[in-house]
This record gives structure tokens, sequence and C-alpha cells, in this order.
């Protein structure tokens, strides 16, 4: 049958040279010349002639030609697999099939079961647009489960997998990969090994959607425009490989979890869950699970909050908010800051109010303290957080007596470790005291995995919020979670401002270079502002953080998320408000963190005040 096969790629991609010497000719008048920038990439695992030709010289071919393409390609591709599997036809088999079958009849038979990170053409008649091809009778074919190819989260896809086929739904896993040709063949062998994953990467969803022919539908194919090459296309997603799930138009319905999620049961309510909402996930700071029934909190009640955690997500794919995804991220690339617009601000800024929360119940996080067993799915996080406090001078200290009481109350609450200190760490002839902090956090993340610095003047508001939540939103990548400042210069400062009064710093390599090259002074502007204070603007530290922000110095930008003002701290008593320049985009209702700043006369009364409310409460 491998001969066979051949013989039949050959034939077609023959008469498509044939076609393609005659073709130019055919169109001189009418036809268009095919811009080199706009020819389609090559692909090892996708040979076809559309890939040599240029998209607009393909899409001129007859149908008919080009489903024999598509299946030519497909045969081909699939012949490959068997080879290097070492599956071998016998030669008395083909010999069968060719008695059995006229050729004519095989050219025209779809492959009965669809190779992972392949396509077929769409037949002739198929009406409904955007109908998946090769559908079966199964209602649940068109929803699925989707996450991340994580080589260290390996083993967890693979129980997710298991877990799954226990569903009387037994829906797919979509696991998405950014190049499948880079994936080892013993990890792909593991996965396929489940029954139920499907392995997908960039360049399928790319091939899905601008090269299979008949059935996808118009307004996804329009998106061709703002993206343009598969270049851009691969560029724009390698790093935001969740955004492509509004991509999978095959699909109705997608529930998307972390690779290092726990699934502990079925979660196939939430299929039905969602609704119209354009996506249904849990609040950013989730409320706590309270019952043991399934989904814990009943749909009427509404966790208001502004912002949600993409760990769990339950979408449906539509061009609409595809394309609306893809003009927040041409937006902020279009920033002077564009490398400070990682895959998590997009989607919160591109779906801020389209969501609808899930019951807390359904999504948990797993910690010392939290108590996240009637939750249906856990995401893990072992990892240390010390929580750091510290001022010199008489004014701090007073401070720090207040505030010190409520967020030990918080750490012992959530598991946390807390540490204060009142004396000079630095050399006081080349810092001012507001530098302390980082030799510290540099001290203390050789043992902690995660650092939490708040000032003196500030505490915890929120003691159902779990820092953790915020922590786990956020990318691999990134080494200091910061939140924004909610006061503006633009022409001073870096855009988001940021505020240095509370701020969690990862343990990486790239960290602890930062620090010493941060406590060094080798920058000429932060020297000035560990003396004094800046020359631009009356900061210490501060100011010299966002002067590596506004250089980009050690490639910052990409290391750091900015959070909206709320979620980390906010200023104490402001009713949510911030400079107008930053409401749009950097303010939230949160107040996780309550913070003094700028507060001198009446700061022991205010914080006491409030320390007195915030403990009652509790």
């Amino acid at each position: 049958m491998g001969r066979l096969t051949r013989m039949l790629a050959l034939t077609v991609l023959g008469g498509l040279l044939i076609l393609l010497l005659v073709q130019p000719f055919a169109v001189r008048k009418t036809a268009p010349v095919v811009p080199k920038a706009n020819a389609l990439r090559g692909h090892e695992e996708y040979v076809s002639s559309a890939q040599r030709i240029g998209e607009e010289a393909f899409l001129t071919l007859p149908k008919a030609v080009k489903q024999l393409t598509f299946r030519a390609r497909q045969a081909a591709h699939a012949e490959e697999e068997q080879e290097k599997q070492g599956l071998e036809v016998a030669e008395e088999q083909v010999v069968e099939e060719k008695e059995e079958v006229p050729e004519a009849t095989q050219l025209e038979e779809e492959p009965k079961e669809q190779e992972v990170g392949t396509f077929t053409g769409v037949e002739e008649g198929e009406e409904e647009e955007g109908k998946m091809h090769q559908m079966t009778e199964n209602p649940y074919e068109r929803q699925a489960y989707v996450t991340l190819l994580d080589m260290e989260a390996l083993d967890n896809i693979l129980d997710i997998s298991k877990q799954l086929n226990t569903s009387s739904t037994r829906n797919k896993l979509l696991v998405i990969a950014e190049d499948l040709k880079l994936v080892e063949g013993g990890v792909k062998d593991r996965l396929k090994s489940a029954g139920n994953i499907e392995l997908i990467d960039i360049a399928y969803v790319y091939d899905s959607i601008f090269l299979r022919v008949g059935g996808v539908p118009e307004k996804m194919q329009e998106l061709k425009r703002p993206i343009f090459s598969y270049s851009n296309f691969r560029d724009f997603f390698t790093n935001n490989r969740r955004l492509l799930m509004w991509l999978l138009w095959e699909y109705e319905q997608l529930v998307y979890v972390d690779p290092d999620t726990i699934v502990r049961r079925s979660v196939d309510e939430l299929f039905q869950y969602c609704g119209n909402a354009t996506l249904c996930a849990p609040g950013l700071y989730p409320r706590r699970c309270v019952s043991g029934g399934p989904g814990g909190a009943l749909e009427e009640e509404v966790d208001d909050q502004d912002l949600f955690n993409p760990r769990l997500m339950v979408l449906s794919p539509k061009a609409d908010t595809a394309r609306r995804i893809l003009d927040v991220r041409n937006e902020s690339q279009a920033s002077d800051y564009s490398e400070l617009y990682h895959e998590l601000n997009t989607l919160m800024i591109a779906l801020k109010d389209s969501w609808k929360p899930v019951p807390p119940c359904i999504s948990g996080i797993a910690s010392a303290s939290r108590n996240s067993t009637n939750t249906s799915t856990v995401k893990a996080f072992p990892k240390r957080i010390l929580m750091i406090q510290g001022g010199y001078g008489e004014k701090a200290k007073d401070s720090l007596s207040i505030t010190s009481e409520v967020n030990k109350l918080y750490c012992e609450r959530h598991g946390i470790e807390y540490k204060s200190f009142e004396e000079r760490v630095l050399n006081e002839t080349k810092f001012t005291g507001h530098w302390d902090r980082y030799e510290v956090m540099r001290r203390e993340l050789r043992d902690f995995d995660y650092v939490m610095w708040i000032d003196a003047d500030a505490m915890v508001k929120e003691f159902d919020f779990d820092v953790r939540d915020a922590i786990s939103t956020v990318g691999e990548n990134i080494d200091i979670i910061i939140n924004s400042d909610w006061e503006h210069a633009p022409s001073a400062r870096s855009s988001p401002p940021v505020n240095t009064g509370v701020m969690i710093w990862k343990k990486s390599n790239w960290t602890m270079d930062f620090l010493d090259h941060f406590l060094s002074l080798e920058n000429a502007y932060c020297r000035k502002c560990a003396e004094t204070r800046c020359e631009r603007i009356a900061f210490h530290d501060q100011g010299c953080l966002e002067d590596y922000l506004m250089t980009n110095a050690l490639d910052v930008r990409a290391h750091m998320q900015i959070f909206p003002v709320g979620v980390l701290q906010r200023k104490i008593n402001d009713n949510h408000k911030i400079d107008a320049r930053l409401m749009s985009k950097w303010n939230t209702d949160y107040e996780f963190i309550v913070h003094a700043a700028g507060i001198v006369k009446e700061r022991h009364e205010v914080l006491e005040n409030q320390a007195v409310a915030i403990i009652n409460s509790f």
C-alpha cells in the first residue's frame, strides 16, 4: 500500500505541476502577481503544492484538484508515520485491496483516522459553514478539554487524560505545543497512547483556518488580514498559546486547564454552565469553597470581581472574540513598552467586561493552609513564600508596630512565613533606607521560592485573598510581580508607572543577576537616586526601577508582570480613584493591601483605625 500511496501522490502533484505551467497564461489578464512576501511557509510536516506556489495561486486551482492535493498530502504523512514506527504492510494485503477497491474509489475515500497535526479537505455538499469535518453522531464531538504541552507537567497531563477517560462523555484532550517537530518521538508516543489526547501546534491552527478548502467560517478566514503571514502568526502565538484556543473553530466549546492542574472529578457540567457568555473562569481571587456539592455555590451567588484567573477557562471559539484579542495585542505591540504586555494582560484587557465567574468549588489552589479538598480541580502550588516588612527611623517603626500585627495574622492564616527588621542593612553613605529591602530580599531568596515585600505603612485588608492566586496567573518567565502606581507623570516615569510599596520577587538566576546589578549602582541615574533622590522625580529606589523599565535594562520588561491598581495594593481611602490617564486600563475595585502612601500628619491614626476594622472583621 505504501507504493500505491506514493504513486497517487506523485500523480496528483504531477498534475498540479502541469496546471501551474498553464495557469499563469490562463489568468494573465486578471490574476495579480503573487508577492514574494505572501508566499506560504515551508513546513516539514505539511508538504503541499500550495506551500510552493503561494496562497493566491493555490486558491485559483479547481476545487477537485485542491481536495486531491490535501488527500495526497495526508496519505503521504500517514505513510511517513507508519515507517517511523516500523509498521510494514504485507504485499498480499496491497494486492487484495487493489482487487477489492478500484483505484478511483481509493482516491475518493477519506482516511478513517486523522493523524495528529494533519487535516483533511471538506467534502463537496457540506452545507453548514464551520461544521467540523468528518463529524460523527457523537453529541460531544464538538467539545473538548485543552491544555498546553509542558514537559515538566507531562505526567500530570497524562493524569488529566486518565480522569477524562472515566467520564461518561469521554471528551478528548487537546494538547497545544509550539512546534510538534521539536517534540521528541517518545513524548509523542506516551501522549498518543492515552487514546484521548490529540496533539496540535501553531502551524496546525494556521493551516486549519487559512489553508483548508471549504467549511471554514468566513469571519475566521478574514482574520488573515491583521495577521497576513505565517511568520507573523507564529511569532504572535509562540509565547501566547492560550490565545490560540479562540481560533479552534471546529469546536463549539472548550474547557481549558493549566497543565499542572489536578482534576479530581468530572467537570463536564461546565460545557453547559457558560451559556452565551464569552468566557467563564474563576475570579482572580476566588472565594473559598464551602460546599461539598457539585459546583459549590449556586449560580445566583455572583462572585463580583473585575478580573478572572485563567488557570481554568470555559470558552467558545468565535471570530469576533479572536479579533478583539488580536486588536488588543496589536495595540499593545505598538506601545513604547510593548514588552510589558504579556499574554495575561492581553486576556484581561480584551475580556475584562465579558466574562462570567464559575462556582468556587470548581477550581482551587493547593497550599498548606487553604482547604481545597472540595474543589473539582486544584492547581498545585508547593512553593515557599516569605513576607517581609522593614523600616528605619521612628515614623517607620511606629507604622510597623501597627501593620505587622495585621500582616502576621494574614500569614498565619495562609501558611506564609513572616519576617521584619528595624535596623539599617546597607551602607548609609551610599544608600537611603529605601534600598535596604533589595539586599534583604536578595539574602532571603536563597531559602525561599518567592519573597513578598510590603512597606511598613501597608497592611493586608482582604484576608480571604490568597496571594498564591495572583502569583499563579503569571507566565513562567515572570520574575517580578508588581502593581501599577496610582499617580502618573508621563515625561518623567515609565508607562505604566510602578509602585515598589508591594512587590513579589521569584527566585531565579535572572532575579539574582538583576539584584546584583541594581545594588551595584552601575546605572548612573540610580546613583543619584540612592544617595538622595532621583533627578526626574522625587523618588528613591522606585525612580531607579522605573529607569530600568524606561531603558529596558537587563530586558526587565520581559521579566516583569504589572498588575492594575488594587490587585496587590492601592492607596488607603482612595475611593477606588486613580490618575485619569490610568483609569481605563490600570484600575480595579480590588484592595488586597492598603497603603498609607503620602499620608504624613495623620498616618498613625489612619493606620490604627484601619487595623482595628480589619481585625474586627477577621
